[in-house]
């Protein structure tokens, strides 16, 4: 299983409670990409018996402790490790994408 995460600003501020990626929403619910992500990996994982995920982010600038960049990526890998992509099960997806959350700087829009 492949995910890829829309980062670009475009999606909002995740410190404003209405950006698809915000963590601030009352009583702790999901945000939009938390349940698509779940919604989807429930089902998808079911036919994946390694149950890795490899897992992309794309529209900003990463910024972890062993990937970092000044420049937009359009890919780069939500672990921050450019050799190992992948995440086991559904779980570890989702901590992964809450990490990557905080540690990439979104940028501009969204354009096709």
């Amino acid at each position: 299983m492949n995910v890829a995460v829309d980062f670009t600003s475009s999606n909002g501020d995740p410190r404003v409670p209405k950006s698809l990626h915000s963590f601030t929403n009352a009583n702790g619910a999901p945000n939009e990409y938390q349940k698509a992500l779940a919604n989807i990996g429930n089902i998808l994982l079911k036919y994946n018996k390694s149950k890795l995920i490899a897992s992309y982010g794309f529209g900003a600038k990463p910024n972890y402790p062993n990937l970092s960049s000044q420049q937009v990526s359009h890919c780069f890998p939500l672990t921050g490790v450019e050799e190992n992509p992948c995440v086991k099960g559904l779980q570890a997806l989702l901590d992964t994408y809450k990490f990557s959350v905080f540690s990439t700087q979104m940028w501009g829009p969204t354009v096709f």
